[in-house]
């Protein structure tokens, strides 16, 4: 699994931050207790993926980056730097 896209400039076709999750593989892969962070060294557990998420082989998803975590699990509790910043996912260990 890997980060596949990010936008951290929201404009008129894409109006909200989002961070874009891939897995290249042909089976599932759970992403439950996994880690989502602008901040891989002073917040490593910034947000936490809910328990019991997959991605299907070969899928995506799409978390987006609107400090919104209220609106849903797919909505991260913090936004993405545009000037600068750096992006982790994290297991839980």
């Amino acid at each position: 699994m890997k980060i596949n896209e990010w936008l951290a400039d929201g404009n008129a076709f894409y109006p909200d931050d989002f961070v874009e999750l891939f897995n290249p593989d042909p089976v599932p892969v759970e992403l439950g207790g996994l880690y989502l962070t602008d901040e891989p060294t002073g917040a490593p557990r910034r947000f936490q993926i809910a328990p019991l998420s997959y991605i299907a082989g070969r899928g995506y998803v799409v978390f987006i980056a609107d400090n919104n975590p209220a609106a849903g699990c797919l909505h991260l509790n913090f936004r993405l730097a545009a000037e600068q910043g750096h992006l982790a996912l994290i297991k839980p260990t």
